[in-house]
């Protein structure tokens, strides 16, 4: 009976958090952190967070159990801590999430998963942070997951876990250089540069910690995105990749939590995420609307 109920009204849910700012080091304390609940029947997962004139802003992808693909929402943590009402901000036919958001030349942009549509996608803030608009297909015709950008001694380099033929997911890190956003991508030449289940995929963005490059990535042995990786970029030239891993963190955050596969921070912020099992009593219900919902697509 017991295994009935489960298998009728729990499932995996992600969820969000945010802390404020902790000076980051080894081994990483990842507690404090306070949860953004979603509402029934949809879940949030990875977490951007930018600032802008002062004020956080932190992005994010919305998923509904209905429409069973993700978009793009946001949520502004004001000064005293607390969330504004989340807001959509981008929608595609397609699945959208992981809203790598950053800053060039005072133009802010974004580049989220498009993988359902077998590109990597650059877009724009119109009106910020509200409004987005596509400015240009960086790469098409291949499954991208968790594209992050780096800017680093002249060059854009992309980083993206690409789905090996015949391999298995999340192994394979890819990476892309150019001059600028614009310009001419070139792949690696060891690409893949990195091919381990146990840190290749992307799990934020990019930062400096005591001059080191550090790279967040997933470990995904156990489960999709189970635990969070922290690895130190030790080369990076067009030529030639190393890292190396400083630390396994472990989704012990949040009590019952089962998976963590994302880690941002800013100057002001920290945000992570989490997956828990959840109950949900309509979750028959939910199934049936995408069932319905999936068939009027045909």
């Amino acid at each position: 009976m017991a295994a009935f109920f489960e298998k009728m009204f729990t499932y995996p849910r992600w969820l969000i958090a945010y802390r404020r700012k902790r000076p980051f080091a080894i081994p990483f304390d990842n507690s404090g952190f306070t949860v953004i609940v979603p509402p029934p029947g949809s879940y949030y997962a990875d977490p951007f967070i930018l600032k802008n004139q002062g004020r956080n802003y932190l992005f994010f992808e919305e998923f509904s159990f209905v429409t069973r693909k993700g978009c793009i929402s946001f949520v502004e943590i004001e000064a005293d801590g607390n969330p504004t009402p989340p807001e959509k901000v981008l929608e595609r036919d397609y699945h959208l999430s992981y809203p790598c958001v950053f800053a060039v030349d005072g133009q802010l942009y974004m580049i989220p998963e498009t993988s359902g549509n077998s590109t990597i996608e650059l877009y724009a803030a119109k009106n910020f942070p509200g409004e987005w608009t596509l400015v240009q297909v960086l790469m098409k015709d291949f499954n991208a997951n968790d594209t992050t950008v780096w800017f680093a001694d002249g060059k854009v380099w992309l980083f993206t876990n690409i789905l090996a033929t015949g391999g298995r997911p999340y192994t394979d890190l890819h990476l892309f250089y150019a001059d600028s956003l614009f310009e001419e991508w070139h792949a690696h030449p060891l690409n893949p540069v990195i091919s381990n289940i146990n840190t290749a995929r992307p799990a934020g963005k990019l930062f400096r910690h005591n001059g080191e490059i550090i790279r967040p990535g997933q470990n995904s042995l156990l489960s999709y995105g189970h635990a969070l990786v922290f690895n130190q970029v030790t080369c990076l030239t067009e030529n030639d990749y190393r890292e190396t891993v400083l630390e396994q963190v472990e989704p012990d955050w949040l009590p019952g939590c089962q998976s963590c596969h994302t880690y941002n921070a800013n100057e002001d912020w920290e945000v992570i995420d989490g997956e828990i099992v959840s109950r949900d009593l309509l979750k028959p219900c939910r199934k049936v609307a995408s069932y319905l919902y999936q068939l009027g697509r045909q």
